[in-house]
């Protein structure tokens, strides 16, 4: 762990934290940089970066606080967390189950102001050929708000559960299993029966959570994955965050390399409800071995979260809109008047 605290009189001193650990099993880096305070200037700045790398669990937490100027004034504060594990075709012998679990997660948190920060976690498995990445960041440089930042990724471990948020600050998250173990996705299919009937012989590539609340953020999950050739690409939505605000604000897509599969925008709860409620989208056949895709959740106020589960399955079976069954049965029933008509006119010679 390293801390840095810059001090200073009419002018503050800038702090600069930097933590770096490598480790075989478990890697924790923490940095918290706090800038000095100034009375006739702006607080001095503050900049805090942490990097964990490992081949079983990373984990990387980094604080930056500005110092505290006159009126309030101060210059702006950045925070990174970069956690990454790397485990190898040939692993080393596994660490006991009742210590870290095999999983990246980083946390970054700045002062308001001019704040930004970035949490990314990455872990890579070459025996099961499959990297995810999971993002959260701020959009843009925060003022009336501390940003807060959190993300995790694991493969062939548990899914994450459903977002929670902490309404004591500005926050966005990611967290992203590629190859989840089907087990751990039993919340989302015992509340979305259509996705369950979806995925029930599909292969589960990759599951997530993403949420965001007040102000603009981004959040990206990325999997490299191996996949069936010939394969629809199904994409299952289910357990959105119900709050009494009633402002959420977002563009969702879903891209394999440069192609977009998916791309969608959201005004308001409601509309997001319809969406992300137990929803399933079949984003097309791929001819080829491994997937290279990119989830992203660009947020743009309000509060919203949502699940996620991507797999390798058969055609869905289309079902008519509301609208459309509408329409059949006053087709049916103008078809059947009519033949009742032509029935009873007399017949001509």
């Amino acid at each position: 762990m390293i801390a840095a605290v810059g001090a200073g009189g009419d002018q503050g001193g800038a702090a600069n934290a930097r933590a770096t650990v490598t480790s075989n099993y478990g890697a924790v880096a923490a940095a918290t940089a706090n800038g000095g305070g100034a009375f006739f200037n702006p607080g001095a700045p503050a900049i805090a970066r942490a990097d964990a790398t490992s081949a079983w669990h990373a984990s990387a937490d980094a604080v930056a606080m500005s110092g505290s100027g006159r009126f309030g004034n101060t210059e702006p504060a950045s925070a990174i967390a970069q956690a990454s594990v790397n485990r190898a075709a040939s692993r080393p012998p596994l660490p006991p189950a009742s210590l870290l679990a095999p999983e990246a997660r980083a946390h970054a948190l700045a002062s308001f102001r001019g704040g930004d920060v970035l949490a990314r976690s990455s872990y890579s498995d070459a025996s099961l050929g499959a990297v995810v990445v999971a993002t959260a960041s701020s959009a843009q440089p925060a003022e009336f708000y501390q940003p807060e930042a959190y993300s995790a990724a694991n493969v062939g471990g548990n899914a994450y559960g459903p977002w929670t948020p902490d309404a004591a600050t500005g926050m966005v998250a990611s967290y992203a299993s590629a190859l989840p173990d089907p087990a751990s996705l039993a919340p989302l299919m015992a509340a979305s029966p259509s996705i369950a009937a979806a995925f029930d012989d599909a292969q589960v590539l990759g599951a997530g959570t993403m949420g965001a609340m007040f102000f603009p953020f981004t959040a990206t999950a990325q999997y490299s994955v191996p996949f069936a050739a010939g394969s629809h690409l199904l994409l299952g939505l289910g357990l959105p965050y119900n709050s009494d605000f009633d402002t959420a604000n977002f563009e969702f897509s879903v891209s394999n390399g440069a192609t977009e599969l998916y791309a969608g925008s959201f005004n308001n709860p409601d509309q997001a409800a319809l969406f992300f409620s137990d929803n399933v989208l079949d984003l097309g056949v791929f001819n080829t071995s491994t997937l290279d895709l990119l989830v992203r959740f660009s947020f743009n106020g309000g509060i919203y979260g949502f699940s996620y589960v991507l797999g390798a399955g058969n055609a869905l079976t289309p079902v008519p809109e509301p609208g459309s069954w509408l329409m059949l049965v006053l087709g049916l029933a103008l078809l059947a008047w009519r033949g009742g008509v032509l029935r009873r006119l007399p017949a001509r010679v």
